[in-house]
């Protein structure tokens, strides 16, 4: 896979941003464009699923360069199509910038919500996390799973007491009452 990757002059991957791709033609598109066949000007698509674009292009000695059209807004894998043909297949990726990885401080934050969000509260961690523990305390208030392990035990020892001293008075023997 290595040594065909070595040869093989597409990328594995374009970026939605990027301005053109240039893919080489097969031998045939390629004649036929040197013989002065003039390709249509819808001549190269990309397709994906139902969504169909047609990008600006441009055949010259064999390649094609096609401008990546500014609505194509949707990563994923697309088809290079010519008259209905599947040429190549294309994967594009998102931009780098969506997945910068930049922190903000507490008051950037704050600035990027602006006032008119009463239902979005930022809170500082701290550095000994104190504000996440007021977090944590306000959110959780009281915790139940000790009310409910207190009165499991307690049913458990009112059970063990039952079976132990229930048995007050005692049943009479069957063959006692027979004579």
């Amino acid at each position: 896979m290595a040594m065909l990757s070595f040869r093989n002059e597409q990328q594995p991957a374009y970026r939605l941003s990027q301005g053109a791709i240039v893919l080489t033609l097969p031998q045939k598109a390629g004649a036929a464009a040197a013989n002065g066949e003039q390709p249509d000007k819808a001549d190269f698509r990309l397709v994906r699923d139902s969504l169909t674009l047609i990008p600006a292009q441009r055949v010259r000695d064999g390649e094609v360069r096609l401008e990546v059209p500014g609505s194509m807004d949707a990563p994923g894998f697309y088809q290079v199509q010519r008259r209905g043909q599947v040429m190549t297949t294309l994967a594009f990726n998102a931009d780098k910038r969506e997945s910068e990885l930049a922190a903000y401080s507490a008051a950037e934050l704050r600035k990027l919500i602006g006032p008119n969000r009463p239902n979005i509260e930022v809170i500082e961690g701290g550095p000994n996390g104190e504000g996440l523990a007021a977090l944590q305390a306000n959110e959780t208030r009281r915790p139940l799973w000790r009310y409910f392990l207190a009165v499991a035990l307690a049913a458990l020892l009112a059970e063990a007491l039952l079976v132990r001293f229930g048995h007050g008075r005692a049943v009479p023997n069957q063959a006692a009452l027979t004579t």
